[in-house]
């Protein structure tokens, strides 16, 4: 059974998708400014506008250096590389998943993950979902909030595979969803035993 022992180091964890290649996933660090601005150029129109809600074209200087530059408190982010790539150490950048704390509501925070169309469907979505659940629940989060676009099914199911639904709502192209975490025994947060990729990805074979 694959499992992730949360926090991340910042070194990152290697992680074997389900094609027998590799990524590393690790925390979010100042760094990844140009990577976040690499990984956008190389989204498609659609996937920018799934993800963004917005036809941006590119991703500005000034934000992607805010985006790279959290407190990793009530902004949590974590990056995937592939370490085969060739580029700069430690590879290249595939995707990034955030996790960031509701201001008016302390007990939610909002998750959101994003993967660059040519590695799409092969589990690193999953992954970096299973890493923000985790740290969700350890962090004492009782509801992770994803704002979905309704066309984006294969989100929206991913999205209520993570726990119970508690609530949606349509905010006109987009749904709102409230997710209710799973509890989990101080045991399980000690050993790392969160929201393993097993559990996530029996429910999608047929994908």
């Amino acid at each position: 059974m694959v499992r992730f022992d949360l926090p991340l180091s910042p070194d990152g964890v290697r992680h074997e998708l389900r094609d027998g290649s590799a990524i590393v996933l690790r925390p979010i660090r100042p760094s990844d400014a140009d990577e976040l601005r690499s990984g956008f150029a190389r989204l498609s129109e659609r996937s920018r506008f799934l993800r963004f809600f917005s036809p941006m074209q590119e991703l500005p200087d000034a934000l992607a250096e805010r985006l790279a530059t959290i407190d990793h408190l009530t902004h949590r982010a974590w990056v995937a590389y592939d370490p085969r790539a060739d580029a700069p150490p430690p590879g290249l950048g595939v995707g990034v998943a955030r996790l960031i704390e509701v201001a008016d509501d302390p007990s939610s925070a909002e998750a959101a993950v994003a993967v660059t169309d040519d590695y799409q469907n092969r589990g690193i979505g999953r992954a970096l979902i299973a890493v923000l659940a985790g740290t969700a629940v350890a962090a004492g989060y009782e509801t992770l909030l994803m704002h979905v676009l309704a066309e984006n099914r294969a989100m929206l199911e991913l999205a209520r595979s993570l726990g119970p639904v508690r609530s949606t709502r349509r905010d006109g192209a987009a749904i709102e969803i409230h997710v209710g975490l799973e509890e989990s025994t101080d045991e399980a947060i000690a050993e790392g035993a969160l929201y393993d990729l097993l559990r996530l990805a029996a429910r999608h074979q047929a994908e």
